[in-house]
């Protein structure tokens, strides 16, 4: 499946070419990701060139469309925080540690904790925030969504769609483990059953 990246985001896309149309045209589907739609004389670097030129969009959209996905690239080191998993909401703590060398992030007694070095800014101390919460929630993801269905799953990177069917292997992006278990039953059933949305 073709892909390009944009700064850090990689965006896989379904290619369709057609005899009729003069076009180059994108369609967001929630679940799927990108389509997009093109003459069939058209080359592979003009197609591309658009895909670039629409991917700030097609992120925003994205991300606008799943905001719930997203929570944890906004955390923050302030206090009333709830990070979501499995869709159950869970208050965050976090607090510099003059014990710590490096910094942690768990679950632990239906709480979120970070802790992190003394000496770090805010900044910094808020950029790790958001990196150990990414490496937790797609360690978990990897645990978790295999036991919610019968499928073979396999955990992919944030490439713009919730997932894809791949012959008998279902691809799922590490984020829908924020959602509820329920929720996620649907998308591996949907992407199963090859919907779009």
């Amino acid at each position: 499946m073709p892909a390009i990246t944009y700064g850090k985001t990689n965006i896989t896309y379904q290619l369709e070419r057609k005899y009729d149309v003069s076009y180059i045209k994108i369609y967001l589907d929630d679940l799927n990701g990108v389509h997009v739609t093109a003459a069939k004389q058209k080359s592979e670097d003009r197609i591309e060139a658009f895909i670039r030129k629409k991917a700030l969009w097609i992120k925003q959209k994205w991300q606008e469309t799943h905001s719930d996905l997203y929570h944890i690239d906004q955390l923050t080191l302030d206090d009333e925080q709830r990070i979501s998993y499995l869709g159950r909401s869970y208050q965050l703590f976090s607090e510099p540690s003059s014990n710590e060398e490096d910094p942690s992030f768990r679950f632990q007694k239906s709480k979120f904790y970070y802790h992190y070095p003394k000496d770090l800014s805010k900044d910094e101390a808020q950029r790790l925030l958001i990196q150990e919460a990414k490496v937790w929630f797609r360690e978990k993801s990897e645990q978790k969504l295999p036991t919610l269905t019968d499928h073979d799953i396999e955990i992919e990177e944030d490439s713009i769609r919730l997932g894809r069917k791949k012959s008998d292997l279902i691809h799922l992006n590490w984020r829908i483990v924020q959602q509820s278990k329920d929720t996620i039953k649907r998308t591996i059933r949907e992407l199963w059953e090859e919907k779009t949305c």
